[in-house]
């Protein structure tokens, strides 16, 4: 396939964001970077997936079986892990934890879910004043 078709068949979902690159165990450097070239010539986020034990194909299938498992999800399986999320971060912030924001970036939707509802609770005001508490503390010491 030549990088034109490439970019072609690459187009719809990496126009969308949601782009994936599988890296083959034996690719040459020239095919990585061309396909890593291409995939960001979209302007968009997309994933690099290291290649799985099993060669390309055991990794194409894995990311068969997320994507099938990521289309099962339902609305709300994904609105209860972000409540999860949100509760959970709640709970350590009366804890009187400050938070870190989650990585909304993987590849399971339902990870994502959780952490938009974790990350739902990085801006209240209490997180920020733990925050502020703990930079005024490192800075007086």
């Amino acid at each position: 396939m030549s990088e034109i078709d490439m970019k072609v068949a690459m187009a719809p979902q990496f126009e969308s964001g949601q782009g994936v690159v599988l890296m083959a165990r034996d690719m040459p450097d020239a095919a990585l970077l061309m396909v890593i070239k291409t995939a960001a010539s979209f302007g968009k986020p997309f994933k690099v997936v290291p290649p799985v034990e099993g060669g390309v194909m055991a990794t194409a299938n894995a990311m068969l079986d997320l994507h099938a498992k990521n289309d099962a999800y339902t609305e709300a399986e994904l609105d209860a892990a972000v409540k999860r999320g949100s509760a959970a971060a709640a709970e350590n912030i009366a804890a009187g934890q400050k938070l870190y924001m989650e990585d909304e970036g993987s590849l399971d939707r339902l990870q994502n879910a959780y952490a938009m509802g974790w990350n739902s609770q990085y801006g209240t005001e209490e997180n920020q004043r733990l925050w502020a508490e703990f930079k005024a503390a490192r800075n007086a010491g």
